[in-house]
């Protein structure tokens, strides 16, 4: 059931699906506008992980499929990413069909997070290690992040898109995500400008600039 978040009023018509278990179901999400909601549960009939999209005023069942996923997350009015422990992908909402593959997630996905405007994406995954993407570009944002610790998820990306916290065993640490502020610090910290050898290789085909002069200003 759906509810306004503003008032706790139920909205629209019970939604099921034949093989749904509630006290198994691994995500949920809506589209921007509310009209939609993907689910992701255990089909105790099917034995096997599925995904369904329902149209929240009716409990009408679209579509369902994706067998095997562990979690999705709608990230636009047309679209949901969905991970296994092999694969990522960017899919089709009204299909459930893929549109395009992401770099493998390591550990399948225990949880998602996406940004507010849609560029930048976290997967939790079962082991604890966390993966960012560049939506804009469908890359990986560094190497994945090990948050350790059993039971607990290890990291949570803010709706802004610029702060990944993750829950260490010894505390809360807050990453900056900011492409300037991460140029800026690596700059204080080698304390001189990028070498033409540098340049050529993070940088082929343009010409160098005083990259941390820029940033100073």
């Amino acid at each position: 059931m759906a509810f306004d978040p503003a008032t706790g009023e139920a909205v629209g018509e019970p939604m099921s699906v034949p093989g749904w278990r509630v006290d198994e179901v691994y995500s949920a999400s809506t589209t921007p506008d509310g009209t939609r909601v993907a689910f992701t549960w255990w089909d105790e009939e099917r034995f096997v992980n599925e995904t369904a999209v329902l149209d929240v005023e009716t409990g009408e069942l679209l579509v369902r499929g994706l067998p095997g996923v562990d979690s999705t997350l709608v990230i636009g009015p047309d679209e949901l990413i969905a991970v296994t422990d092999q694969t990522a992908q960017r899919v089709a909402l009204d299909t459930l069909e893929p549109r395009s593959s992401l770099a493998r997630a390591t550990g399948g996905s225990w949880a998602l997070d996406v940004s507010r405007d849609g560029r930048t994406l976290l997967n939790v995954g079962w082991n604890n290690r966390l993966t960012l993407y560049d939506l804009t570009r469908d890359i990986v944002l560094g190497e994945p992040i090990d948050a350790g610790g059993a039971g607990v998820r290890g990291g949570y990306l803010t709706a802004d898109g610029e702060t990944l916290v993750t829950a260490l065993p010894d505390g809360i640490l807050l990453w900056d995500l900011v492409p300037e502020h991460q140029a800026l610090a690596a700059c204080k910290m080698v304390g001189r400008e990028l070498s033409a050898q540098e340049w050529t290789t993070y940088f082929p085909g343009e010409g160098q600039i005083e990259t941390c002069a820029e940033l100073a200003d």
